[in-house]
């Protein structure tokens, strides 16, 4: 090999070399399918959900399982994005909905078997500020002032994170997000409208959890933030807050409302969120989920697994004694409340409930 040739030999390896050492080119989230796990192995998940017919319950990157056994078996779903997904809702056993990061949304009319995008970061990013560009030029003052943020927001489409999804019907719900954001539709999602205006949150404090039932629709987020939605269904009012840290979670079941969140705080109404009733319980760790049962008893878990529930009509919560204890992000109580399937770091499990 003449010297000429050894030299473009040495630049053609080195080419190589620099092309195989080259990171992989990326791909958004929001265009790659979640990826496929062994049978075997079970990912983390962040919500868990009984559509009457099963379970339905999602986690990060896009990760999707049933079961058709009460949480024993569970079998992995295509997801079309392999964004992180937060919460899910069915309103009826067969029409539901994941939401998550990157502002997606999506979709099942089969009972969480097949799913299809409804909305995501980049498609809300090109409707946000032509929406109150229109609602301002109308002389819609509560629009014109959130242009500047509607401005910021369409410049970023990554910034959209949604923690938290109610649907009444299968045509009418809400998704609620980060620094205030709030969509809502009445065509079962095939579009979304923008209702940061219509939220008393001039700080923009986070939404973390929206539910609704005969006493009202109500949000919980950042800083002791509790929202109601008004008798007309026109905008959501703050209510007046027992507490100033973050609610990060909020259920409510007939009459009864109950908000939990920092340091193992949880306070119960019975008057559509006018007045509170704090649920002793003893205990300075964050409540991360909960449930209500049919006869009016309370269910809630903190970060480290325990189990605390609350009798009817009494304000002490007590540990139950379960046969795991690890750390769960949702919960669902069986029909027989002899058992309830948790989700969280670790996947999915079954707790046997004992009295303690």
């Amino acid at each position: 090999m003449n010297r000429c040739s050894a030299a473009l030999f040495c630049v053609a390896q080195l080419a190589w070399f620099a092309a195989s050492a080259a990171p992989p080119t990326f791909i958004d989230p929001l265009d790659q399918p979640s990826a496929v796990l062994r049978a075997s192995r079970q990912g983390e998940l962040m919500d868990v959900v009984d559509t009457g017919k099963r379970l339905v319950a999602v986690g990060p990157g896009g990760y999707i399982v049933v079961s058709d056994d009460q949480g024993n078996t569970w079998v992995q779903k295509p997801s079309p994005v392999s964004s992180d997904l937060t919460a899910v809702a069915f309103a009826t056993a067969e029409q539901g909905w994941a939401i998550g990061h990157d502002g997606v949304v999506l979709h099942t009319a089969d009972g969480g078997s097949t799913w299809v995008k409804q909305m995501d970061g980049r498609l809300l990013a090109t409707q946000l500020q032509p929406y109150y560009q229109k609602r301002a030029a109308e002389g819609d003052a509560k629009a014109s002032r959130f242009l500047p943020e509607a401005a910021q927001l369409a410049s970023d489409p990554a910034a959209f994170p949604l923690f938290d999804v109610w649907f009444k019907n299968d045509q009418e719900g809400f998704v609620v997000g980060a620094f205030n954001l709030i969509l809502h539709t009445v065509d079962g999602g095939k579009t979304w409208q923008p209702w940061m205006e219509r939220t008393n949150n001039p700080q923009r404090y986070h939404l973390y959890s929206i539910t609704g039932g005969r006493a009202g629709v109500f949000i919980a987020g950042e800083l002791g933030l509790l929202l109601r939605l008004d008798s007309q269904g026109l905008s959501f009012d703050a209510l007046e807050s027992p507490y100033q840290g973050s609610f990060f979670g909020v259920m409510t079941r007939n009459d009864q409302v109950v908000a939990f969140g920092l340091r193992g705080n949880a306070f119960e109404s019975s008057d559509g969120g006018q007045h509170w009733l704090r649920l002793q319980n003893g205990t300075d760790v964050t409540l991360a989920a909960g449930a209500l049962l049919a006869d009016g008893a309370v269910m809630l878990l903190d970060q480290d697994g325990q189990l605390l529930t609350a009798a009817p009509g009494q304000s002490r919560l007590v540990a139950e004694t379960t046969s795991t204890r690890l750390p769960a992000t949702a919960l669902v109580v069986s029909v027989s409340k002899k058992q309830i399937t948790l989700v969280g770091p670790f996947g999915a499990r079954i707790a046997p409930l004992n009295k303690s």
